[in-house]
């Protein structure tokens, strides 16, 4: 009996993040072993995506924080009312736009994906990117670090909170990602720049 011809059958491996991967298996092969074959287009992209978002818990303690503010607020006397009123509805807009936009920081083969403005995005090619490095500061003695991404015409400045991650390692994710699909900027790594107190 003729053996049956090579096909494609697809398993599901554990740790895939795809859920899927795909090999080649051929009936009659001498203990029907299976032949691995190259990852499928959208492995490939899964594994090139990443995306930095804010915390859950941050918007809760932001949302808690407005209704505490604003019902301390009613009870006081009309100068903390109007205080009070204010820091909530600040609060509040601050947890409705890190609902609305979660998502501050995306990068996969073609580029980058930064949250801008209120709640809009943009969207910036590698090629277009000068510099991506970290922006130091200090603030009341506190140090305070910054990604900074550059593209000579923008600057996108973007905090632990926004990327649910330090920057260090979210720069050093950047590079790797670009590296990979780009090639290694021109000039090499950029210094940090540090910031003014």
């Amino acid at each position: 009996m003729a053996p049956h011809p090579a096909r494609l059958v697809p398993w599901v491996i554990a740790g895939d993040p795809t859920g899927i991967r795909r090999a080649e298996f051929t009936r009659g092969r001498p203990g029907g072993r299976r032949r691995r074959g190259p990852p499928c287009h959208a492995e490939r992209v899964a594994e090139e995506q990443r995306r930095w978002r804010v915390r859950p818990e941050q918007v809760v303690l932001k949302a808690g924080a407005a209704v505490v503010i604003a019902l301390a607020a009613l009870r006081g006397d009309a100068g903390f009312a109007l205080l009070g009123g204010i820091a909530a509805l600040v609060l509040t807009a601050l947890a409705v736009r890190d609902i609305l936009v979660p998502v501050r920081l995306a990068a996969d083969r073609e580029g980058i994906t930064v949250v801008s403005g209120i709640a809009g995005t943009q969207r910036i090619l590698w090629p277009e990117i000068e510099r991506i490095r970290l922006y130091k500061s200090r603030r009341l003695g506190i140090p305070s670090r910054l990604l900074e991404i550059d593209t000579g015409d923008s600057l996108c400045l973007l905090s632990t909170h926004d990327l649910g991650a330090s920057p260090e390692e979210v720069e050093r994710e950047l590079r790797e990602i670009r590296r990979r699909v780009a090639g290694p900027p021109a000039g090499g790594a950029a210094p940090e720049r540090p910031g003014t107190d």
